[in-house]
């Protein structure tokens, strides 16, 4: 899949750019140096007004990014280059934790009901259905789940 750095990359190289599969190539068309990245990469902070940052807080911030947009976790495993998607979860699992709303949300959404506030129904005896908020269906099967 390309993405639309890489093709204004390959416009910007020219006859000069080497597809070998490298986003940013030395001028050799080599892999960069781990410490020139670093280097120009802290400089680029610096002049941004930005916190000293390394490069794996960009990769975590490239995992949260996709969590919150709700990117599939094994894509996001597959992304990363991860070997299983153990680790991924293992590693970002927190971030997931609001998804539990946001999936009851989208149930309610998909029955045909906008999303609500939660309800809370209660049976204070047999004979009585509690929340006059639920609908006509809840009440039955709350009554009949009682007998």
């Amino acid at each position: 899949m390309e993405v639309q750095i890489v093709r204004k990359l390959r416009q910007f190289a020219g006859e000069s750019w080497q597809e070998n599969g490298l986003v940013f190539p030395s001028h050799a068309g080599t892999p960069l140096e781990e410490r020139n990245v670093l280097r120009r990469f802290q400089v680029i902070c610096e002049a941004n007004g930005l916190p000293k940052l390394r490069l794996y807080d960009l990769r975590h911030t490239h995992a949260s990014l996709l969590i919150h947009e709700g990117v599939h976790p094994k894509k996001i495993s597959e992304r990363l280059g991860h070997s299983s998607i153990k680790l991924t979860m293992d590693t970002y699992g927190h971030l997931f934790e609001g998804s539990d709303r946001d999936s009851a949300e989208k149930m309610e959404k998909l029955l045909g009901g906008e999303p609500k506030a939660p309800r809370v129904l209660t049976m204070p005896n047999r004979n009585r259905v509690a929340d006059k908020t639920a609908d006509k269906h809840t009440k039955a099967r709350l009554l009949r789940a009682s007998k």
